[in-house]
């Protein structure tokens, strides 16, 4: 009955197979963060791992960038003929933020 209704609803379940059959949007509210994925509950947490995953990995690289631009600045920094090379990568570390995941670990 459910299913044949042309409307919005939102249901709060934790009935995985009533969300697989009734569902064909899934939101994820995370602290003040609204997230719409498209299909049921299973297809919902295959994106939402995913896209967790694609998060984690971009902020290790954010980190590995981060922490090679630290260690450029404090090799060069004294270098008069590097100084004005390593200015411009210490802005380039200060803009270059990590997004954090508050979310604890399933």
């Amino acid at each position: 009955m459910l299913n044949e209704r042309d409307s919005t609803m939102i249901i709060i379940s934790h009935d995985r197979h009533f969300l697989n059959m009734v569902c064909t949007h899934m939101a994820d509210l995370d602290y003040g963060d609204l997230r719409v994925y498209p299909g049921n509950y299973d297809e919902y947490m295959t994106a939402a791992t995913q896209a967790r995953e694609r998060l984690l990995a971009d902020n290790a690289k954010k980190k590995a960038q981060i922490a090679e631009l630290q260690s450029f600045v404090s090799r060069f920094s004294a270098n008069a003929s590097k100084s004005r090379q390593a200015t411009s990568r210490a802005r380039q570390r200060n803009l270059n933020g990590t997004i954090y995941i508050m979310r604890a670990a399933d």
